[in-house]
């Protein structure tokens, strides 16, 4: 379950999606397996999806990732170590994470192709 922008509780459905990497490298994920996977590490209140996220969070991170190209969730770590949880988290599962911070400097550089975490 993950909560919305106005804080209620939505279910994700486990579909499965496979990944190829562009070495052929098959990705370990499924449509909401992330969510879950992060909401396990940081609780409810601190993961996001991404069709609930706030407009202005939302458009910063839309301006740094390919068009169509949308993340899972959004996590909202509060302290180092829960941050560093979740990025290890996401290099053991080979994730495409997108450090975000307060999002004011996501359009500094090239657009990602995509992102599975933010």
């Amino acid at each position: 379950m993950l909560r919305t922008a106005g804080g209620n509780r939505m279910a994700l459905r486990g579909v499965p999606e496979r990944r190829t990497l562009k070495n052929g490298e098959i990705r370990n994920c499924t449509m909401g397996s992330i969510a879950q996977t992060v909401e396990s590490i940081l609780g409810t209140s601190q993961v996001t999806a991404w069709e609930a996220l706030a407009a202005p969070l939302k458009s910063a991170a839309a301006a740094a990732i390919a068009q169509d190209a949308h993340p899972d969730c959004v996590a909202f770590p509060k302290t180092p170590e829960e941050l560093a949880a979740v990025v290890t988290c996401a290099q053991q599962n080979r994730w495409r994470l997108l450090p975000c911070g307060h999002g004011s400097k996501l359009t500094w550089g090239a657009r990602v192709t995509s992102a599975d975490l933010v």
